[in-house]
């Protein structure tokens, strides 16, 4: 994170990462980011069920909030995990090259189709 703007940078490319500009310069000479950790995700069984423990990836770095769910089915990775967290037909969609978005940390995805005539 950039130490002063606050925006997620690639420190290997010394640039943020949303526009991929220069970071910001500092007056003392120092590094302008920070590194920071933060908990991998982790599957847990628990009473004869499966849930996952993450922070959501799909979040801007300062917004990426850590959750726990049961998970619909069993799985062995937590790519698997996220992905069976998708609705069915999100992941038809993904299967068949279907462009697919998510709307931030909102359960919102928009999936792209046919393009119906008016």
């Amino acid at each position: 994170m950039c130490s002063t703007c606050g925006r997620d940078v690639e420190p290997e490319n010394e640039v943020h990462s949303a526009d991929m500009s220069r970071l910001c310069v500092r007056l003392d000479g120092t590094r302008p980011w920070r590194y920071e950790h933060t908990l991998g995700g982790a599957l847990i069984t628990f009473d004869g069920k499966r849930y996952l423990s993450a922070i959501d990836q799909n979040e801007p770095w300062r917004l990426r909030a850590y959750f726990l769910c049961e998970l619909p089915e069993s799985v062995d990775s937590i790519a698997r995990a996220y992905d069976c967290l998708k609705p069915s037909r999100v992941r038809e969609a993904e299967a068949q090259g279907l462009e697919v978005r998510r709307s931030g940390g909102r359960e919102i995805f928009f999936l792209s189709g046919p393009q119906r005539k008016t």
